[in-house]
């Protein structure tokens, strides 16, 4: 008796582009650099006041504990606009397809096109 298998692969999670402006976000989960020092601090300056957001399973070790976990529920982590951040952690590129951006593009500075299309080849 044969039995099928079918395997279902869900589409991947999408890339969003997103300011700093109003957030609590401190550090890249690629390279594990600030953004800033706190909350508090003042922004960087273009185009580093934007980064790309992707909701995705964690791995992280708890304190004063050994060894991974996982997170049950896939949580956002925020990459500076390099191609060696978001590559660290995701194995799916960003790509025109799969880059949201869920900001007006007309105010998006010209820096921020120059470094999503130097470091993407994302051209808007």
């Amino acid at each position: 008796m044969l039995v099928a298998w079918r395997i279902s692969l869900s589409t991947p999670e999408a890339f969003h582009l997103k300011r700093l402006e109003g957030s609590r976000v401190t550090t890249c989960c690629g390279c594990g650099n600030k953004f800033r020092a706190t909350t508090h601090d003042p922004l960087s300056p273009d185009p580093y006041n934007v980064v790309i957001i992707r909701k995705q399973i964690r791995a992280y070790t708890p304190r004063g504990y050994t060894g991974l976990r996982f997170t049950y529920k896939p949580e956002s982590v925020f990459f500076h606009l390099k191609s060696s951040c978001v590559a660290s952690q995701c194995s799916d590129p960003v790509n025109e397809k799969s880059l949201i951006i869920s900001e007006d593009k007309l105010k998006l500075k010209i820096s921020h096109r120059n470094m999503l299309k130097k470091e993407f080849g994302i051209i808007l």
